[in-house]
């Protein structure tokens, strides 16, 4: 009798000591989703915290960042292009002909004058209007503050792509101007980080060799910066398809070339 009676307290014991470690567990995991939850909110509210119109410099570098951006990425889904391109079908992507030629034996053309200057003007021309929108919203935003706003047409406008960033460089004369207080500004810019000036013109390098060579040297192109990945495939009808990759980003593009095709013999 007294070792049931031993036995049962044992089992009383154990059986709160597990209550309690359970209890533990499920106090912890509340304490670290109630955490996680303020986390991510704190972050939230981050990231949608509205400009301050009364800070002009940043609301306009801001603004203008987000549209720099957008076309930076349209670009490097499209592999260079904004708008249109002459396409390749391959296993159902859409891959653009950078040189191109129908001819045997012929060495291809320039698809488009794909040079840095021709993406910075590519990207000028897209986010020009965007970039008067945030102009024209920081402008409405302080007169609605009790601001007096004047400001001339852009002097200069310029989009630089630069190793692993794009910049845009903006001159105007801005006022604003309240309880007889002016401020003034003329210059505004922003800029991001991004691989299309290394995709750009690693591109517009194997595009030169297959003119010149009608190939490209993928090896030496790695070994001249470690941040890329080539890979060259060539289809059964005599496309090459170059894939272009920085590991850095993970961002990749693939350009298509008909170049100095040799006819199957009869």
């Amino acid at each position: 009798m007294a070792d049931k009676m031993k036995n049962k307290k044992s089992f009383l014991a154990k059986n709160k000591k597990a209550q309690i470690n359970i209890f533990v567990v499920i106090a912890i995991l509340i304490v670290t989703a109630l955490a996680l939850v303020l986390f991510l909110y704190h972050r939230q509210s981050i990231s949608i915290t509205p400009s301050n119109p009364e800070e002009p410099d940043n609301y306009i570098s801001q603004c203008t960042g987000k549209a720099l951006g957008d076309a930076v990425s349209i670009m490097l889904d499209n592999e260079g292009y904004i708008g249109g391109y002459a396409n390749f079908s391959f296993e159902y992507e859409e891959i653009p002909y950078w040189c191109y030629t129908p001819n045997n034996y012929a060495r291809c053309t320039p698809l488009a004058p794909m040079t840095i200057e021709h993406f910075e003007t590519e990207i000028e021309k897209e986010i020009k209007p965007k970039v008067e929108e945030c102009f024209s919203s920081l402008k409405t935003s302080l007169e609605k503050k009790g601001y007096s706003v004047k400001m001339s047409p852009m002097h200069n406008f310029s989009v630089e792509m630069m190793p692993s960033k794009v910049s845009l460089s903006i001159s105007r004369d801005f006022i604003a101007e309240k309880s007889g207080e002016p401020r003034k500004f003329n210059k505004f810019s922003s800029q991001i980080n991004s691989p299309l000036y290394l995709l750009a013109v690693t591109s517009h390098e194997i595009m030169r060799q297959e003119i010149t060579f009608c190939n490209a040297d993928t090896l030496a192109l790695m070994r001249g910066n470690s941040r890329l990945t080539i890979e060259k495939f060539t289809t059964g009808n005599d496309n090459k398809i170059y894939t272009i990759k920085d590991t850095l980003s993970e961002k990749e593009w693939k350009i298509a070339f008909r170049n100095c095709v040799l006819p199957t013999p009869a």
